[in-house]
């Protein structure tokens, strides 16, 4: 059989069934074997032959994974064995949808396996529509998983905010109410702008102080910007202790950004030991 990578994917609806089952049996035949070289006394090295059947069981058990559930969206073939559309999906996560989007048939659901996990993307505007109005579909646990795993907050923590215990709601369905109100024209929105535009104001100044002492000065541009408009906005936010205890903040929110996808992951923290390192220093800010 021709291999095919993941932009080169056959229509054939079968294909990954196929191929897991022709691994599945040449697996189960390769174990056989080496049973019963075993078996017979071989002087075959003994790490070597538990090295094989460990591989042979780790291949086995990857392409169990990639196999979709009763009821699943069908899984996008081109996966790799344990970790699935990841290399794909961190590469170039919209072009990986667009593969998406042209192979499955009349825009229908599509799986993606990532590191075990399962993605499924809808493409269909009347599905998009579906799942936000369905009434059966609950995002709460995905909520409280996404926070214990990308926001650094405690399995306790997360749990807790579902709950009324201080009548204030449940924060998963109300916290997009709760911003859009904060958010909306009026009077707290002009006092948070005006209080963004002193503090951009100040800064500015200071700047300006700063480059006429130094000269003429180069900067990354996206740096720049972001420094500048992301602690002046911060600032007028959450007032000036929390920049005066984590000078850092923005770029360490630049660097949680590029890691979000490798926390979403669910990796143990050994594998991720400076993502979660940087995120354990925002969370203590």
């Amino acid at each position: 059989m021709r291999s095919e990578t993941l932009f080169d994917i056959p229509s054939a609806d079968n294909w990954a069934s196929a191929t897991v089952d022709a691994i599945l049996a040449a697996s189960s035949r390769a174990i056989s074997f080496i049973q019963e070289k075993i078996s017979l006394g071989t002087t075959t090295n003994a790490s070597v032959l538990l090295g094989t059947v460990l591989v042979i069981i780790l291949v086995r058990q990857s392409f169990k994974v990639s196999q979709t559930k009763p009821g699943e969206p069908p899984l996008l073939p081109g996966t790799l064995p344990l970790l699935g559309h990841a290399l794909s999906f961190n590469k170039d996560s919209n072009k990986l949808y667009e593969v998406a989007r042209n192979w499955s048939p009349n825009q229908g659901p599509v799986s993606l396996s990532v590191l075990g996990q399962r993605i499924y993307i809808i493409l269909n505007t009347r599905d998009v529509n579906a799942v936000w109005r369905s009434k059966s579909l609950l995002f709460d646990s995905v909520a409280e998983w996404g926070l214990a795993t990308m926001f650094g907050m405690s399995n306790e923590g997360a749990k807790a905010i579902r709950g009324d215990e201080l009548g204030l709601a449940n924060m998963y369905q109300d916290q997009h109410g709760y911003w859009r109100d904060a958010l909306a024209p009026g009077d707290a929105l002009n006092s948070l702008t005006q209080r963004f535009l002193n503090c951009l104001e100040k800064d500015l100044a200071k700047l300006d102080e700063e480059l006429r002492q130094k000269g003429i000065t180069t900067f990354e541009l996206r740096e720049f910007v972001r420094l500048r408009l992301g602690n002046q906005s911060t600032e007028a936010f959450s007032g000036p202790k929390l920049l005066e205890y984590e000078p850092d903040l923005v770029k360490k929110l630049a660097i949680w950004d590029k890691d979000f996808y490798k926390l979403s992951m669910g990796l143990p923290r050994w594998m991720l030991h400076h993502a979660h390192k940087n995120l354990d220093d925002m969370v203590e800010a």
